[in-house]
């Protein structure tokens, strides 16, 4: 048996059900502001799920290229959503750091594939509030650029939805995204808790 991150075998009685948290996410997502969420690639389920409410809520559910892949190398082996035109929800995003290493690891023939579904800086700004945009911490200076495009504060008031363990919250690469989201957003306290009126939120 296979497992990511699993509970099995754990003490902890509030497991969420996938439909769950893809109605809390759906909630969440109505509101008229940028939202970014924070979950593995590997995580099919999640990935679905918010794929499904982005669907129902007529948001873009923006990709970065190493996920678009894993979707990619998945579709023939499970009915997944991927980049297609069958998808019309789902974009791709390139960031720099990412986009250089697959080019230098020589996956040129992946970047080109899925090139016609990308979208850019511009086109994020310019529908920022119609986008649930996927990040990892090697994507914080692209998101510095895309918040100070044309006149700045592009991703004031952002929503942020973080899904994986609580163990890597204190890693140094999510410490300075924690602080980029709370100074330039929210202006926060240290900690990440569970808002009910939807900033970060922890599922």
């Amino acid at each position: 048996m296979i497992t990511y991150l699993t509970k099995l075998g754990t003490e902890q009685k509030d497991i969420k059900s996938e439909a769950r948290i893809e109605a809390e996410i759906t909630e969440l997502v109505k509101e008229e502001r940028p939202l970014l969420l924070y979950s593995s690639s590997q995580n099919i389920d999640r990935l679905v799920s918010f794929y499904k409410a982005a669907k129902r809520t007529g948001r873009i559910l923006l990709l970065d290229i190493y996920t678009a892949h894993v979707l990619d190398r998945l579709k023939d082996f499970a009915r997944l959503s991927h980049l297609s035109v069958d998808f019309p929800e789902l974009k791709v995003f390139y960031p720099y750091y990412l986009t250089k290493r697959s080019f230098k690891e020589g996956n040129q023939e992946l970047m080109y594939k899925i090139s016609s579904y990308k979208l850019s800086r511009k086109d994020i700004v310019e529908k920022r509030n119609k986008i649930m945009m996927l990040v990892r911490n090697s994507m914080l200076s692209d998101l510095k650029v895309i918040d100070q495009f044309a006149g700045g504060d592009n991703l004031k008031k952002v929503n942020f939805i973080y899904s994986m363990c609580d163990g890597y919250l204190e890693e140094d690469s999510m410490l300075k995204m924690k602080d980029f989201i709370f100074e330039s957003y929210h202006q926060l306290g240290a900690e990440v808790t569970k808002l009910e009126n939807g900033e970060i939120y922890k599922i």
